[in-house]
């Protein structure tokens, strides 16, 4: 599922210019776990940054990274939410192949 709630969709082979819907995959999955850690990483560097200018008045280079904390907290809910929603379509997807399966045999 996108950010927004709607069902996540990925262009077909052969489909040029055409959208189809499909279920999330793994590479989906990863990629939302690599936006997660980059997100992570740059909220660590600004807490980082505020302990080291708690005495001193931080550079305005300084200030406008402190600034993006709020933007990146929620960027941060939302990339979490995400995942949970994409593993969660994974899951029904492995369930209902696993289904299909067995009712094959």
């Amino acid at each position: 599922f996108t950010r927004r709630g709607r069902p996540r969709t990925r262009a077909l082979p052969g489909a040029v210019g055409m959208q189809a819907e499909g279920p999330a995959d793994d590479s989906d999955v990863v990629a939302c776990q690599k936006r997660i850690r980059t997100v992570s990483k740059k909220l660590r560097q600004i807490a980082e940054l505020r302990a080291a200018v708690a005495d001193k008045p931080p550079e305005p280079a300084q200030l406008q990274k402190l600034s993006q904390e709020g933007e990146l907290k929620a960027q941060l809910e939302s990339l979490s939410a995400e995942l949970a929603a994409l593993e969660l379509c994974e899951t029904h997807d492995r369930e209902q192949a696993a289904e299909r399966e067995e009712r094959r045999n």
